[in-house]
């Protein structure tokens, strides 16, 4: 399963928003609609190349939203604003249908993990090397520079049911472009879903040098979101 950063928000400050639509892809021979989240746009297709270089090979991108004000080009850029994503997966190896029990194990396995404070060190099986080739390609793309600055932090869990579970992750990034460096936080609410007996995952992920603890409220509410969404559009 994947545990990474969907980083390109600093490509995407002057591009045009989209119209609200549930958009309709199929997993195998099912029929997934994921609807956009409040307040979001998809990332435009001309991005796609910038956004699929941060997709783990694992996985196949569904959508990719950003929140709608990061693309408002009557405001200044501001280098301090934070800014929201949304993104959703699926698992390239898991096509076949998943039926509710055995899902409900894996529930049990994600949620093990996710209440340890630690997902991911210098000292796990993560594959840094595949991460790091990601970004390459994506500096090549864009000329912005990522880097993962320290250990991945679960804080805790974000919901648990029959039918979808979900954490929260705090990550430091190192972000270089034009030849100034900031560290900034990524906040991740990594979700596993259970729609029409397939699995997705889904990462909302809020980034930006003044990430407060009051902005883990927000994030969560806006992930949950999301989550329901997903579940109710997909019956």
């Amino acid at each position: 399963m994947p545990r990474f950063l969907p980083l390109f928000l600093a490509v995407l400050l002057t591009l045009p928003a989209r119209a609200d639509e549930p958009l309709a892809v199929k997993i195998a021979n099912t029929e997934i609609k994921i609807p956009l989240p409040a307040g979001m746009v998809d990332v435009p297709p001309e991005d796609a190349k910038e956004v699929n270089d941060l997709t783990p090979t694992d996985c196949e991108l569904l959508r990719a939203c950003v929140e709608a004000d990061a693309l408002d080009r009557t405001k200044p850029h501001d280098p301090t604003a934070n800014f929201m994503d949304a993104c959703v997966y699926s698992l390239k190896d898991v096509h076949e249908d998943v039926y509710s029990g055995d899902f409900i194990d894996f529930v049990g396995r994600v949620s093990n993990d996710a209440v340890h404070g630690v997902l991911r060190s210098a000292t796990s099986s993560f594959d840094f090397e595949e991460t790091q080739k990601r970004l390459d390609a994506f500096q090549k793309d864009t000329g912005i520079a990522m880097q993962p600055d320290g250990a991945l932090y679960s804080l805790g869990m974000v919901s648990r049911s029959g039918g979808c579970v979900s954490f929260m992750t705090a990550h430091y990034v190192t972000v270089v472009q034009d030849g100034k460096s900031t560290r900034e936080k990524c906040l991740t609410v990594e979700g596993y879903l259970l729609l029409n007996n397939k699995v997705v995952v889904v990462l909302t992920t809020l980034q930006g040098p003044t990430l407060l603890n009051s902005d883990i409220l927000p994030l969560k509410h806006a992930a949950e979101k999301f989550q329901i969404a997903l579940q109710e559009i997909n019956g």
